[in-house]
């Protein structure tokens, strides 16, 4: 893609797809993907933000090139998309975004004024927050995610104890947190790949700093207790075999009922305008 003028279509594309155990390849009528007894099907990259890619997959380089010609964001990930691994380039070859964001970040006053946007979208209007250093809006928003996961449990009648997970082992952990890990990686790929769809660096982060993705959960935070928290929390109650595999299904099925990743694109640019 050469210019951004295209850049609105990408807020109209359906969120992701996750495969594992396939192997995926092009022909003549695209990119499709072979499951064990050897049936294909397509995958509809020109209107895909994400492809996830789990364990087991074998894709050819032809395929790879047409999804990045397609501006589809390709993520490798642990089983069920509970771990990051790496992610392909991003949407536009323009630098005029990462630019903006580049001056908002390196001046002290502009860099506080787009946190302190962050925090509003998190608490919502009617809580004051003027007056509150920086420091002392991340220790609001533990208290706020902490109260968060025990009211939604105990709305979905979940035994929950605490946040615990490990991030070299994402099998490790109660189903809690297991689906809250698979809940929140697909959230971080729809607002990883709108971030690179809008030319924005991941790594340029305002609240988190020092991360490849610091941005990334800048913006995931947004929506944790409305969308991740409460499907998660769903899914355990309902079932434990399979909570980890509905918890995708419903994250993806949410993204697209709601025009989620439309959404999340109007947010980071309203935050960095």
């Amino acid at each position: 893609m050469s210019n951004l003028n295209s850049l609105p279509k990408f807020k109209d594309r359906i969120s992701f797809i996750y495969l594992e155990h396939v192997i995926i390849t092009k022909n003549n009528n695209g990119v499709v993907f072979y499951n064990k007894d050897e049936q294909n099907s397509p995958i509809p990259i020109a209107n895909l933000a994400l492809l996830m890619i789990g364990p087991g997959v074998s894709i050819s380089s032809a395929a790879i090139q047409e999804i990045g010609d397609s501006g589809c964001l390709t993520v490798w990930c642990g089983e069920h998309g509970t771990k990051y691994y790496a992610s392909g380039n991003g949407y536009t070859s323009s630098s005029k975004n990462i630019m903006k964001q580049m001056d908002l970040f390196f001046d002290q006053k502009k860099r506080e004024e787009t946190a302190r946007k962050m925090f509003r979208y998190r608490f919502g209007e009617n809580e004051n927050i003027d007056g509150l250093t920086i420091n002392e809006l991340r220790g609001k928003e533990g208290i706020r995610i902490k109260n968060s996961y025990k009211d939604i449990a105990k709305k979905f009648n979940v035994n929950w104890k605490c946040r615990s997970y490990d991030p070299l082992n994402m099998n490790y952990g109660d189903a809690s947190n297991l689906c809250l890990s698979t809940a929140n990686n697909c959230l971080y790929g729809i607002c990883h790949s709108a971030i690179l769809s809008l030319g924005y660096s991941t790594a340029i982060g305002f609240i988190h700093e020092g991360h490849q993705t610091s941005f990334v959960f800048d913006i995931a935070d947004l929506y944790k207790v409305e969308v991740s928290i409460p499907i998660a929390f769903s899914c355990v109650s309902e079932d434990n075999n399979k909570s980890m595999n509905n918890t995708r299904i419903k994250m993806r099925d949410y993204f697209n009922d709601n025009k989620f990743l439309k959404r999340v694109v109007n947010d980071i640019e309203d935050i960095l305008s």
